[in-house]
């Protein structure tokens, strides 16, 4: 758009969403309908769990009419789903703001300690295809930091993605890499405390598991 964002007039409101579902899950259920800027995902301050209501930020108006008139009242996960375009509230410059996080103990996406999200890979593979840190970000590479952190007593994990590209854009990794190298991976949602989110997860493997069973075993 030549005149910018416009968050009151693109964003829409999602109530009644399951739980388990992260930022790229929605991400992707809304993408379908148009570009989106931004999701964000209403969290309880304290335990960083969702409280199954979201704001998607179209980068065209006309996309989140779409997306309102297609999904509103519709069954997801065996859920009901509200969706609106969302009311003014005279707030729209801090929603498109960075928002700073001060305390950096913890993920303020999950509340846990010692991982490292989205962002970090380069935007180029090294010269044997590899992934590899950010240079300005990391200038000692990811065995530095990771030594580090180690050194005072706390685990370390890191983000990436099976696809093709993370949920931030970043370069994504390959499934045969994630076997040899990682010794926990997962590739749908989180498994959350409830009924919807375990039937969810089987429901998908049941009808995805040969695409995964190469992949399996040792490291895997």
């Amino acid at each position: 758009m030549s005149g910018g964002l416009v968050p009151s007039k693109s964003t829409i409101y999602v109530g009644n969403l399951p739980f388990s579902l992260t930022n790229n899950d929605i991400h992707k259920i809304f993408e379908k309908y148009g570009k989106v800027a931004k999701v964000t995902i209403l969290k309880d301050h304290a335990t960083r769990k969702s409280k199954g209501v979201a704001f998607v930020m179209f980068v065209e108006k006309d996309s989140a009419f779409k997306a309102v008139r297609a999904l509103n009242r519709t069954k997801m996960f065996d859920r009901t789903i509200t969706c609106t375009v969302a009311k003014d509230n005279g707030r729209a410059k801090e929603f498109i703001k960075r928002k700073d996080y001060p305390d950096k103990s913890r993920c303020y996406e999950c509340g846990e300690e010692g991982h490292l999200n989205d962002c970090w890979p380069a935007p180029h593979r090294d010269t044997s295809g590899r992934l590899q840190a950010d240079p300005k970000r990391f200038p000692h590479g990811i065995k530095a930091l990771a030594d580090y952190i180690h050194s005072k007593g706390l685990k370390f994990g890191i983000y990436e993605d099976f696809g093709t590209k993370t949920c931030a854009g970043y370069i994504g990794t390959r499934f045969p890499a994630i076997r040899k190298t990682c010794n926990m991976w997962r590739i749908y949602n989180d498994i959350e405390d409830s009924w919807d989110s375990v039937i969810g997860i089987i429901n998908w493997w049941s009808k995805d598991w040969y695409n995964m069973s190469a992949y399996h075993g040792p490291g895997g």
